[in-house]
């Protein structure tokens, strides 16, 4: 945060995280945020369950950056392991599981984890085939400005071109390594798509062309 405590600090595309700044993080998406969503699909007739993100992801401090590069960004985590009993439970039950991005270390610290890492971190360890996630663009765009420039394949050895020539940068980092993780780990397709647009993952999954960015192994 900055002095005023208002405007975000963002380093390596993660958002800086002080001590006070994570719990008033853990509070709000516990106990708010994921209420909403648990009521929005409620409201869809869905059957959610809220879990608090501290009782499936294991977490540590994050000392670098997607690249590599030292970083410290205060209590962001990243995830090294996945405790899947709750999340199972929850589907054995006929619930759909919604997930906080906090996790917790062995003595209970909390960690602000990147939502998209925190979803391929879990997909992964649930063995799934297929990894969507919502966004409010078309998908990964060579030109940012420009919708038309989409990118509807993406293959695992053409990512690191796209990141040293500046298409894939700051903010895409955490989405595209995340994704690159998920399919290193198993997971066989991994979608962005524009989560605004009604029955997007329909149209994504179930057409040829799609409407987003698939990213997988040659």
């Amino acid at each position: 945060m900055t002095e005023a405590g208002l405007v975000p600090e963002f380093r390596g595309g993660l958002r800086v995280t002080d001590a006070k700044t994570i719990e008033i993080v853990a509070k709000v998406l516990d106990e708010e945020t994921n209420l909403e969503i648990c009521e929005v699909v409620q409201g869809r007739y869905g059957h959610p369950l809220g879990i608090p993100g501290r009782k499936v992801l294991v977490a540590e401090k994050q000392t670098s950056d997607a690249e590599g590069k030292p970083m410290d960004a205060g209590f962001i985590g990243k995830v090294v392991g996945i405790d899947t009993s709750a999340v199972k439970q929850a589907l054995d039950n006929g619930y759909m599981p919604i997930i906080t991005p906090v996790g917790a270390d062995a003595s209970g610290q909390l960690y602000n984890i990147n939502a998209d890492i925190a979803a391929g971190a879990i997909a992964s360890a649930l063995g799934a085939r297929r990894l969507v996630y919502l966004c409010d663009v078309p998908g990964l765009l060579r030109n940012p400005k420009d919708p038309q420039s989409l990118i509807s394949t993406l293959y695992l050895d053409e990512v690191q071109n796209l990141c040293e020539s500046g298409v894939i940068s700051s903010g895409m980092f955490p989405k595209v390594d995340s994704a690159c993780e998920a399919i290193a780990n198993g997971v066989r397709r991994v979608h962005f798509i524009d989560g605004r647009v009604p029955h997007s993952i329909l149209l994504e999954i179930f057409t040829d062309e799609g409407i987003g960015t698939e990213i997988m192994n040659r």
